[in-house]
């Protein structure tokens, strides 16, 4: 079950957010001044890596394999990373969501599942072109 973490910091000039965590997930959640959702960014672990679904209102939604800066070729642990990975397996990952999603906000927990059924309907239409292509 994802839990907020109480005193998320805030940065002057960025959006409010919250925090929502448990032992293997995160959700961060922006806000806009009006307190309307302005995105999301949801990090789950997909095979062996974590990967991070990440949203902005009207703007995009990507899908990223979290690289966590222990490469072991550096004495030192380096700042995670974002890399773009297409391969989202949309189906599990929504389903994860559902699962850990139990006494979030009916806002936030609409605004995911609508993002995640977006992009599965996107993903079909795209696959329907290149089948149509071949």
């Amino acid at each position: 079950m994802l839990k907020e973490l109480k005193n998320t910091s805030q940065h002057p000039g960025q959006a409010f957010r919250r925090w929502f965590a448990d032992n293997m997930l995160d959700l961060i959640v922006w806000y806009n001044p009006d307190s309307s959702i302005k995105g999301f960014q949801f990090c789950y672990p997909q095979d062996v890596d974590r990967h991070a679904v990440t949203w902005l209102k009207d703007k995009s939604f990507s899908h990223d394999k979290i690289d966590e800066g222990e490469s072991g070729l550096h004495p030192h642990k380096m700042s995670p990373i974002l890399s773009l990975d297409p391969a989202l397996r949309n189906d599990n990952a929504l389903a994860l969501f559902k699962e850990v999603s139990k006494g979030l906000d009916a806002d936030i927990v609409t605004t995911v599942v609508e993002v995640f059924n977006e992009y599965g309907r996107r993903k079909k239409m795209d696959n329907k072109a290149i089948d149509r292509t071949s």
